[in-house]
């Protein structure tokens, strides 16, 4: 999947980097966690317009459309405790703002 199918013009956005890929098995199942949790995901009682996906099975993206209900602390936060649900549940860091990333011949290092 890519970003650009999951983002709307007036989309706020959330970038988590995983310190290493996930195994195709992880991603899937991942998968499935970003959709339950996008699909629960509220702000002060409203629905969040939110989608998500994992990309090149490294980066978690988030995304709200706040055209309908705008990201509130609270919802935030949220994502933020969805997020090191992630990383205990597989052993990553996802919060490591000293890395990077790069493509080499079609591989994300």
């Amino acid at each position: 999947m890519t970003i650009s199918n999951i983002l709307a013009d007036t989309s706020r956005v959330w970038i988590y980097q995983s310190n290493q890929a996930f195994s195709a098995a992880q991603a899937q199942e991942i998968q499935l966690k970003i959709k339950a949790f996008c699909k629960s995901w509220v702000s002060h009682s409203n629905q969040l317009k939110a989608d998500g996906a994992l990309v090149h099975n490294r980066f978690v993206v988030l995304s709200v459309d706040e055209s309908q209900a705008g990201a509130s602390g609270c919802s935030i936060d949220k994502s933020v405790h969805f997020i090191k649900g992630i990383e205990q549940t597989f052993g990553v860091n996802m919060f490591d703002r000293m890395l990077f990333a790069y493509q080499n011949q079609n591989v994300w290092a």
